[in-house]
């Protein structure tokens, strides 16, 4: 096994990722497959310190893996992040030892918009209603009351970038 410096990367006819790596300086390109867990698909940014190994077949090489800088997950943790070209890291999801998971930080919560924006609009509408019966009491009495309309938009809450079940 050696360490070598991740060059480039480019999908091979297979659709598997094929890893040029600089090997003994600029001048020595070579390329490996890549190999990862089922179910992980990752293409490294340039520079990254790839873990090479020979493979049975002369001459035929694998990258295993590579050296991640800044590790920070606990034990028993897993932590997925993607980064942009430069390495700089756009998102984290973590799988905490605690059985909590993290989607991209941990200053709010996540909600199931749909039924969260059901109910409120369920509230709504009986609100509305309660107005009314307000209203007609009022009036009941010689007093003047128009209720307004309720809105209730929770549009700006919807997070895209995250789905779920």
């Amino acid at each position: 096994m050696r360490l070598s410096r991740v060059n480039a990367t480019f999908l091979g006819n297979l659709k598997e990722r094929i890893v040029k790596i600089l090997v003994r300086g600029k001048d020595d390109v070579q390329t490996s497959r890549q190999v990862a867990p089922h179910g992980i698909d990752s293409n490294p940014v340039k520079d990254m310190v790839a873990i090479q190994a020979a493979t049975a077949i002369q001459g035929e090489t694998i990258v295993l893996g590579y050296i991640n800088k800044d590790m920070i997950a606990e034990v028993g943790e897993l932590h997925l992040f993607a980064t942009d070209d430069t390495g700089a890291e756009k998102i984290r999801i973590k799988l905490k030892a605690d059985g909590t998971a993290e989607f991209g930080g941990d200053t709010d919560n996540l909600v199931r918009y749909t039924p969260l924006n059901t109910e409120l609009q369920a509230f709504k509408t009986a609100m509305q209603a309660e107005l009314t019966k307000i209203a007609t009491g009022i009036t009941g009495v010689s007093g003047a009351y128009t209720p307004g309309t309720l809105s209730v938009d929770i549009s700006a809450a919807k997070v895209e970038e995250l789905k779920s079940s």
